[in-house]
């Protein structure tokens, strides 16, 4: 993982809402493409990844991304996709 991911990442952890929304603000139109692949619906891309950016801040204290923060964006938002 690079270190600006692990920066924000570890500012999310503790509760950086600044740092959150650079994220979500960087990554929620190409997730959103990226979840259109697999459900061919755009509301339900946008959900998918409301629910995921959702999640994502709820549970920020216990998730730990061993690959890359955009990695883990897009295995969960696939993950959720295929449910």
């Amino acid at each position: 993982m690079n270190l600006h991911d692990i920066r924000l990442h570890r500012r999310i952890q503790q509760g950086d809402i600044g740092a959150f929304e650079t994220v979500f603000k960087t990554w929620y139109a190409p997730l959103c493409a990226f979840a259109l692949r697999f459900v061919n619906d755009s509301d339900e891309a946008e959900e998918l990844v409301q629910e995921f950016f959702y999640a994502y801040w709820k549970n920020r204290e216990n998730i730990r991304i061993r690959l890359g923060l955009k990695a883990y964006m897009y295995q969960a938002v696939k993950n959720l996709a295929i449910k």
